[in-house]
């Protein structure tokens, strides 16, 4: 089965659109997932802490602190995702490979077929010098005849020489276009694979997923941190540990509020902490008249919005780069085309050329052999012999 140039112009075409698909499903996933479970994460953890403020009573903190055992395993499932995607990365960065494996194979082939090419027209030109030799050794034994006849064969050795020398520069030109033409495919090709696999390996950058999985770990850790600093504090404020019914000195209004305010004091505190921790993180963040949640919020539509339009570019460039590869496979076959046209229509006008110096010497040497038979008839004939001298000068029949 011949591996044509449509062939491998079909299958470049295929890989740039798979590729391309891969890339808008991966960005699409990516935007998706942090929209949709960061923001989830980021309002738990925000209404948890205000929760945790506004609480009252022991059963409620217990069910916030709960609620914070919740948030952490779910810190655990996304760094889990986050895992996943790295291995996609990787199955791609394999996928990618193949591809390369796969366009080597197609250039291979389109070497082959190169070569058969270059072996063809050497049977050609092989063909048309044994017909030209041929040609030739049948003028060389019939040189004898006349001075003539001499004449007309150095004018057709000169004929000749001159359509060898036509013909070999016609060969020679050709060859050198087919070596054009060659090291133009192999530098499009290799020019092609090495773009197909950067795009490919740029595409999953590992910085990015190691600081995702960074970023994971340390607000794990900052949960795990605050949730013993919680339990601390509670207990710190409630080491008794009296039932709601008691009737205690230690429920009066006093020191209610003096409770109140110590927590109050150390919630707002803990806050800052988080608050610092969270710009030394992202530094992009800004709190000016914000919550933590909305300053959260308002970066991740920012860094949203700039993926966006990182993938609006990239979409831009495939597209550009496929419109210059349709252009440069439209040039190449339209070059093979006329290669094969003018090579076609030189042999056949070299083989007419022939035939017609042939038949030209044909008809010469038919009209020469007439008239030596009419001025033999001449000498013979005893009345003419007394009137007419033969007395050949040159050039003269």
């Amino acid at each position: 089965m011949n591996y044509t140039l449509d062939d491998l112009r079909e299958d470049s075409l295929r890989c740039l659109r798979s590729e391309l698909g891969k890339l808008f499903q991966r960005q699409s996933k990516t935007i998706k997932f942090d929209r949709i479970t960061l923001n989830n994460l980021h309002y738990q953890l925000a209404l948890t802490l205000v929760q945790i403020i506004n609480s009252d009573t022991e059963p409620q903190l217990q069910k916030e602190l709960n609620t914070l055992v919740d948030y952490q395993k779910q810190l655990q499932f996304y760094q889990n995702v986050l895992r996943h995607e790295q291995q996609a990365a990787e199955e791609e960065i394999k996928r990618a490979r193949l591809d390369t494996s796969q366009l080597r194979k197609s250039f291979e082939l389109l070497e082959n077929e190169l070569m058969e090419l270059q072996l063809r027209q050497k049977k050609r030109t092989e063909l048309l010098k044994s017909k030209t030799d041929a040609h030739y050794a049948e003028l060389q034994a019939k040189s004898a005849v006349s001075g003539r006849g001499r004449m007309m064969l150095s004018s057709t050795r000169d004929s000749l020489a001159n359509l060898k020398r036509n013909y070999s520069d016609l060969v020679n030109k050709q060859v050198f276009e087919m070596r054009d033409i060659q090291k133009k495919l192999t530098s499009y090709v290799k020019t092609s694979m090495s773009r197909i696999q950067n795009d490919a390996l740029s595409n999953v950058n590992y910085n990015q997923q190691k600081q995702r999985t960074n970023d994971a770990k340390a607000t794990l850790n900052k949960a795990r941190k605050q949730y013993t600093e919680a339990i601390t504090v509670i207990n710190c404020l409630f080491e008794q540990n009296l039932p709601l019914n008691s009737t205690s000195d230690l429920r009066t209004d006093d020191l209610l509020r003096f409770v109140r305010d110590r927590y109050n004091t150390r919630v707002q505190s803990e806050i800052d902490n988080v608050k610092k921790e969270l710009l030394s993180i992202l530094p992009d963040l800004q709190f000016t008249g914000m919550s933590i949640y909305d300053a959260i919020t308002e970066l991740i539509k920012r860094r949203i919005a700039e993926k966006e339009e990182y993938c609006k570019k990239i979409l831009l460039r495939s597209a550009k780069r496929e419109k210059k590869l349709k252009e440069k496979l439209a040039e190449t076959l339209s070059e093979l085309k006329q290669l094969r046209s003018r090579s076609f229509a030189d042999s056949s006008r070299i083989i007419t050329e022939i035939n017609t110096l042939k038949n030209n010497y044909n008809n010469s040497q038919m009209t020469l052999d007439q008239k030596v038979m009419m001025l033999t008839e001449r000498i013979k004939s005893p009345s003419s012999s007394s009137s007419f001298s033969f007395s050949p000068t040159r050039g003269s029949p």
